[in-house]
């Protein structure tokens, strides 16, 4: 997370230096450095490089009162809104975008005003809205730096709305157009979890494998680990699956998926004919997750199965 992190602050100063300077991707912006409006808005920018968010916010809404006209006009609509993204305050951000399109839809900042917009949408789990967006995000006027992003958190959305399908098909090809992005791994799983979803586990144990190999220290790794035992249960490789589950509750004992793990230890010792390793495990269990819901159904799937 902290490497993303400065992946977005650094790719948001790529973005500052070398387009902040245009008012259309086509037509080099002519300013004059000392005139008002542009000393104005150099002190807000210098705020947001330094993180001022809250700051910079208010420098960038005295910008846009006072000088309506400015060539800066375009970008300081973007970064006011930028800002308020980055302060959390998400259906602020969303109108405060929707101000940008008003006047600026055809500004080189289109393209991260959407992807924005919609990482905002996101976070209000309007996943409607936000998938609208970063389908806008692929394709708009400007700077590319978050198309990457967008088709990623598309095929992200997606999956969200249990369009697996389709979110396969995106997160396939973010994988292929983008094998260096920050959000291989995040592919990578969603990728594997939709096609849990579609039934289709021998793809996804590939999937999450790639994952687990090339991304071992991944935040999705507890919950690829898990799933990749669900695959192989489902494949009928009760070792291997055995192996994950026990890789869960050892390893990521403060995974969600950490009693799941233990139920599935259980059911698989049940299948195994092992009712002494099984009464073992459900002890373990029992002591880890006194209150999993999970528990009785533990219980219950010894019994049915003579233990």
């Amino acid at each position: 997370m902290l490497l993303r992190t400065i992946f977005v602050i650094l790719t948001t100063l790529a973005i500052l230096t070398t387009s902040i300077g245009c008012s259309h991707p086509s037509s080099p912006l002519v300013v004059d450095p000392n005139s008002p409006d542009e000393m104005l808005f150099q002190q807000a920018l210098t705020a947001y490089n330094a993180l001022d968010y809250a700051g910079a916010r208010t420098l960038f809404t005295t910008h846009l009162a006072t000088y309506a006209d400015s060539p800066r006009h375009d970008n300081a609509l973007y970064l006011r809104a930028r800002c308020t993204y980055e302060l959390k305050d998400y259906a602020t951000a969303v109108t405060q975008f929707d101000a940008f399109f008003l006047t600026a839809s055809a500004s080189p900042f289109a393209t991260s005003s959407y992807y924005f917009r919609g990482r905002s949408y996101f976070l209000l789990l309007d996943y409607t809205a936000a998938l609208a967006d970063f389908k806008h995000a692929q394709t708009a006027n400007g700077s590319t730096t978050y198309v990457d992003n967008a088709t990623y958190y598309r095929g992200r959305t997606e999956y969200q709305l249990s369009q697996y399908a389709q979110a396969i098909a995106t997160l396939q090809g973010f994988l292929t157009a983008y094998p260096s992005s920050t959000y291989r791994d995040n592919g990578l799983y969603y990728l594997a979890t939709s096609q849990f979803a579609t039934n289709d586990y021998t793809s996804a144990r590939t999937n999450y494998t790639t994952l687990l190999t090339q991304f071992p220290s991944s935040t999705f790794a507890d919950n690829a680990t898990y799933f990749r035992g669900r695959s192989e249960y489902e494949l009928g490789s009760l070792p291997a699956a055995a192996t994950d589950f026990q890789d869960v509750t050892t390893n990521f004992a403060g995974s969600t998926y950490a009693d799941n793990a233990w139920y599935w230890r259980v059911v698989i010792a049940v299948d195994q004919n092992d009712c002494v390793t099984a009464s073992s495990r459900y002890a373990s269990f029992a002591s880890a997750f006194p209150s999993s819901t999970y528990l009785p159904q533990a219980m219950a799937y010894m019994t049915t199965g003579g233990c």
